[in-house]
């Protein structure tokens, strides 16, 4: 299969049957088969290349589907937090603070999941933001008592720190009251991501997004 590529990553797929590349396979009724592939990471990337799948219908007919495989940026930063050093609190809040990581931020505002909401909240919201185990949630170090701040590493190159900080604030600026937070329908969250990288940060920004807002068309989204 020709690989798919974008500026940032290419993605190589083939199928485990070497017969199966050179000739085509006919897959009848409850058959299957099943393909390798492989994620070449150059930079930070906000999507994963395209993946097209192009086949003959029983009648002979021309089909394909296109869709994009299920990667994004987090997954190539667990290994990274099992690996390495997560900041002290207070190195955190220094960098937090730094005016390189704070040139560099990227934010939005949303209208939280009603799933995500109820009795459950704030923690089911904080898990949500830990991507996986991408990262990790820096206990204490958020002064909004319905904030937090979260804490994970990207090694690059020309980056003298990998540290990568996200933080939430729910209710948006404003804030919101304790009591109304569990019996909240709708919630508005502020997230604002910082590091030495813009495009890391765009594309975590773009995970946190689609992790924690409602549906597109009740998305209330702007920068913040």
């Amino acid at each position: 299969a020709e690989p798919s590529r974008t500026h940032a990553c290419e993605l190589r797929v083939q199928p485990h049957d070497p017969s199966f590349a050179q000739q085509g396979v006919v897959l009848w009724k409850n058959q299957s088969t099943s393909f390798a592939g492989r994620l070449d990471v150059f930079a930070p990337f906000e999507a994963t290349p395209p993946l097209e799948l192009k086949f003959l219908l029983p009648d002979g007919l021309s089909a394909r589907m296109r869709f994009r495989l299920p990667l994004a940026l987090p997954q190539m930063m667990v290994d990274a937090v099992e690996a390495g050093k997560l900041p002290e609190p207070k190195e955190a809040h220094e960098l937090w603070m730094a005016p390189d990581f704070a040139q560099t931020e990227v934010s939005f505002s949303c209208i939280l999941r009603p799933d995500l909401l109820g009795p459950s909240a704030p923690f089911s919201i904080w898990r949500c933001l830990q991507m996986g185990g991408a990262f990790k949630l820096m206990s204490g170090l958020d002064g909004n008592a319905h904030g937090a701040i979260f804490a994970s590493l990207y090694p690059q190159r020309d980056s003298e720190s990998p540290v990568v900080l996200l933080r939430a604030e729910l209710g948006g600026a404003t804030g919101v009251a304790s009591s109304a937070l569990q019996n909240a329908v709708e919630l508005p969250v502020r997230i604002a991501v910082r590091s030495q990288s813009h495009l890391v940060n765009r594309a975590i920004a773009q995970v946190a997004l689609e992790l924690l807002c409602a549906a597109p068309q009740q998305r209330a989204v702007a920068p913040a």
